[in-house]
């Protein structure tokens, strides 16, 4: 966000390599199918950290947000 106005955004559907529950199927929308043909997070992570670099995060639930992109970040090193 530059000036109040959005500049870029990143948006990703990946893999999680295990069946989602009914309740995140019916909550998200996004069922086990079109997962199934999405790239891992090992596969798009290099992208993801490229766009975030140094910049700030925005997001609706950020603390969410940011404890799956650590634990991304975390995996994806190999740490």
């Amino acid at each position: 966000v530059q000036g109040g106005r959005v500049v870029d955004s990143i948006e990703r559907l990946v893999n999680p390599g295990v069946k989602l529950s009914p309740f995140v199927v019916k909550l998200t929308g996004i069922d086990n199918y079109t997962l199934a043909e999405q790239p891992t997070l090992a596969e798009v992570w290099p992208e993801i950290e490229a766009f975030i670099g140094a910049d700030v995060l925005v997001a609706h639930n950020a603390a969410f947000d940011l404890a799956c992109l650590n634990r991304a970040a975390q995996a994806c090193s190999g740490r």
